[in-house]
């Protein structure tokens, strides 16, 4: 009997262990190829970069492309505004990261991209901040 008992409790704490491993994981490495910031904010396909980046179409990489339309993808401060503490905190989430990989960039790939959008969108959530 005890030994039962010992073999459910080793199974349960492994299954303890697994589960933390997994929360401790980036949400990243779950996203999947494709996957539009702008889907999951709401539920919109559509990304226009063209107006957004500066110079020839074909001269922005790739990675300035993308990073451009999560920008695009993400909502105003008004939108912000008027979403639920779950969707916000999912935008903070996305705006955090499309933060993170801007600054990554030269400042020559910076000047490239318009991001009024996602300065608009820290500002009004800097607003909720008690100083």
């Amino acid at each position: 009997m005890k030994k039962k008992i010992a073999v459910r409790n080793k199974l349960f704490a492994w299954l303890l262990v697994l589960a933390m491993m997994l929360s401790m994981t980036p949400s990243d490495a779950f996203a999947t190829e494709g996957n539009d910031v702008g889907t999951v904010i709401d539920g919109s396909e559509e990304a226009l970069i063209d107006s957004a980046c500066t110079g020839n179409e074909e001269d922005v990489p790739e990675n300035l492309r993308s990073l451009q339309e999560q920008i695009n993808a993400l909502p105003t401060g008004e939108e912000y505004k008027n979403m639920s503490a779950d969707e916000q905190d999912a935008v903070y989430e996305l705006a955090a990261s499309v933060s993170d990989a801007y600054i990554e960039l030269s400042e020559e790939d910076q000047a490239k991209l318009d991001i009024t959008r996602l300065e608009e969108l820290f500002a009004v959530m800097n607003e909720g901040v008690a100083v």
